[in-house]
Parts: structure tokens; sequence; C-alpha cells
């Protein structure tokens, strides 16, 4: 059997690079060939974008490669050419899809927030609107990225959805949202980073950086985006670090904010391969991001999720955060970003873990469902 995979595979994101290499490690690991599309559409990435924001997007840009040399985007390439198999064709845009789908016994719209509206935009790819009639098409862990969806896209996504012979979801409100898009029962699976146990990543962290291979600390890990929630962080990593006196790494931070911390305080270089190690050696982690909470209870970490619930559901980004902990019996990782505070007991480790392999293996059982296996 041979599979395709789309999803945000040449994205330079740390969780957007691993979980493509989850999903297809796993489907290997069960006898599957598989691919994904080397897609990128960069009118999708810019499209609505006035002038202004379009100079501040390609200015930002600029300024990445400055501060880095380039290395960053190095390494992201690096471990995609190593890792990932992909297609030999660039697709830049659906035409070029529709034209040369290529030959697959399964189509899978893989995992991220590839369903979200804010990203895929006016570009239906991801609901494998290229792939031909005839064809199996499925899921795996496909996120809406929050709890409600667009009123504009429900019709044609709705369509799409109904080609579908399984479906599945990262979050629960998926489940909602795509029984409301098409009437049909979708499942809740795992984010493919969780499909892989801490012991299938260590051999990833072989090509770090010293740097991120010596790390033995407080790993900060933020999404911008929400001042109170950045704010919070900082906040928990100075207690950490005041109890402990363990150093503080910080990952994900604006590039016009590096100068505002030591040089081995931050880490804008890291590729994929320096976020795993990162991962590994952190004694804490605080963080807003999925991934980041993902990998902190896939690897056991004592971590603290900073949750602004002052924010209504359409704007909030924590849907998918708390969606995960549930599942793992983790809510206790989340602290309130109103009030940011240590915890006085420790985390039930071992009942997160148990929790864990339990929905690994159900969501590895979907897969193979689904593949007909």
């Amino acid at each position: 059997m041979k599979a395709a995979i789309m999803t945000l595979a040449l994205s330079d994101n740390y969780g957007a690079a691993l979980q493509c290499y989850g999903l297809s490690k796993a489907l290997t690991d069960m006898g599957v060939d598989n691919e994904l599309y080397r897609y990128q559409n960069w009118a999708r990435i810019t499209y609505g974008m006035s002038a202004v924001s379009r100079i501040k997007y390609e200015g930002l840009k600029a300024a990445k490669l400055l501060l880095t040399g380039g290395e960053r985007a190095k390494r992201f390439t690096s471990f995609r050419e190593t890792y990932i198999p992909m297609t030999k064709k660039l697709y830049e845009n659906n035409d070029q899809l529709r034209q040369q789908p290529g030959d697959y016994d399964v189509y899978i719209s893989g995992s991220d927030q590839i369903w979200n509206p804010r990203l895929f935009v006016f570009d239906y790819s991801y609901f494998l609107d290229f792939v031909p009639a005839e064809k199996k098409k499925i899921s795996f862990a496909s996120s809406f990225g929050k709890a409600g969806f667009e009123e504009s896209y429900k019709e044609k996504c709705g369509k799409l959805l109904n080609e579908y012979s399984h479906i599945s979801v990262r979050e629960k409100s998926g489940e909602t949202i795509v029984k409301e898009l098409c009437g049909k029962d979708a499942v809740t699976s795992l984010d493919p980073t969780l499909l892989l146990t801490k012991e299938d990543w260590m051999p990833l962290t072989e090509t770090a950086s010293q740097k991120a291979k010596n790390f033995n600390g407080i790993l900060c890990y933020i999404m911008p985006g929400d001042s109170l929630v950045e704010a919070a962080i900082e906040k928990l990593a100075q207690q950490l670090h005041e109890k402990t006196g363990l150093p503080i790494m910080r990952l994900g931070i604006k590039e016009h904010k590096v100068f505002s911390y030591k040089k081995d305080e931050v880490d804008i270089k890291a590729g994929p391969a320096d976020f795993l190690a990162y991962f590994a050696g952190a004694k804490y982690v605080v963080t807003n991001s999925f991934h980041g909470t993902a990998f902190s209870v896939n690897f056991g970490k004592e971590a603290y999720i900073p949750i602004n619930d002052t924010l209504p559901p359409e704007k909030a980004l924590h849907e998918r955060v708390k969606s995960l902990l549930a599942q793992v019996d983790g809510e206790a990782l989340m602290v309130p970003a109103s009030n940011p505070t240590l915890r006085s007991q420790a985390l039930d480790q071992e009942k997160i873990a148990a929790n864990l392999n339990a929905l690994r293996q159900e969501s590895k059982d979907y897969l193979k469902r689904a593949l007909e296996l």
C-alpha cells in the first residue's frame, strides 16, 4: 500500500515538522509506504494582506534570516531531507495538484491546523479536493484550530468532508464541527507527535547542537500573540529560577525581542533536532504552545501551561491544548494566565503516562481501520 499525505509539510515550524515525521514514521512502522506532498502555496500565505502587512511580513522574514544567518532554515531543510519522505515535485498551487496528483492507494489529510480557515483561506487542497473521485480519502488528527468554524466555508467544506471514508480530528470540538458540516461521525485521535514514544524520538537528537544537548534547566517555548499569556510565561519561569537556580532557555520568541535577553537565554537558530534535545533535557517546561504541551506530556515533564480564559471561544487559541490535557487527565498542568503561580503538589506523571499510552494505541487502531490493514 502507498499513501500520500497532505499537510503543512514545508513550514519551518517545530510542531509542523515533527508532526509530519510522526505520522510518516507511524505509517512506515505499519508497513505502509508513504510520502508527503511537497506543497507550498505562497499566495495562500499572503492572501488578504494589505500592502503595509506584506512589507512588514517580508521585513520580518529578512530580519529572521539576518539574525540567524539562515542557520535555522538550514536545520529545518536538513531535517526534512533526512527524515521525511516527500514528493520530488514541488507543488505551488491547487491546479498543479489536480494535474499531477500522483497514483496512491489512499490519500490522507494529515494533522496540524490544516482545516483552520484562517490558515487554508481559499485553498481546499487540505480537504483533498484535487484527488480523483474513485480514490480513498481519510484524515488523521486534522485540526480546525479552535472550537468554531466560519459560516462562509461550511457548505464547501461539508461537501468535501462527505467524500472521506474515515475522519479523525485532533480535538474533541472537531467532532462537533464535522457533524455540523457533513453529518458524519468523526473520532478524536492524538497528534502524530504522540504516536511515538520518547524513546522513539531520542535518536533524532543526535544531530542537535551541543547547546541543546547540554541543556538542563527551565525551557520556555512561546507562541506569541497573547500579551497576558506571554507575561505569565516569563513570570512562571522567573519563579522557577528563583526556586531552583536553574537556567532559563527561550524558544519561539519574536526576533525583535532577542536583544532583551542574554545570549545563553535564547536560541533563535534551533532546528527540530535541537527542539527535541531541549525538551529532553528540560527539568521544567513553561509553554502556551500545543506542541510544547504535547512534548511535555510525552516526555513526562513538570510543565506549566498558562491559559487565558478571559477570551471568547472564537478568539481563544488554547482549545487544542485543553482538549489534549483533558484526554490524559493532565488539567493540573494548566494555570490561569491572570494569576501565574507554582503548584504546591507534584503531577501524577504515572497516571498521565498510562492514559497517554492507552490513547496512543486507540489512535493507531483507528489508523489501521481507516487503512483497512
